[in-house]
C-alpha cells in the first residue's frame, strides 16, 4: 500500500538538509585525503601509530574527565 505516514505532511513541503550532506561529504573527503597521507607520504610504522592513537585518546579522555569535574 502506498499510504503515506502522515497525511498532513506534503512531500512539497520537504527540505533537503544540503549543508547536512555537503559538510558529511568533505568530512569524509577529508579522512580519506589524511588517511592516504599517513599511509603513502609519511609512513609511520605500527608503534608510531599506535602511540598516536592512544594519545588522541588520552586527550579525549582528559577532556571528558575535565567536563565531569566542572559537573
Amino acid at each position: 500500500m502506498n499510504i503515506p505516514l502522515w497525511d498532513f505532511i506534503q512531500p512539497s513541503h520537504y527540505v533537503f538538509p544540503q549543508l547536512h550532506v555537503k559538510i558529511g561529504l568533505i568530512n569524509n573527503v577529508l579522512d580519506t585525503f589524511c588517511d592516504f597521507l599517513e599511509e603513502q607520504v609519511e609512513v609511520a610504522n605500527p608503534k608510531e601509530r599506535f602511540c598516536r592513537n592512544n594519545m588522541i585518546m588520552c586527550d579525549v579522555a582528559t577532556i571528558k574527565a575535565k567536563e565531569n569535574l566542572e559537573q
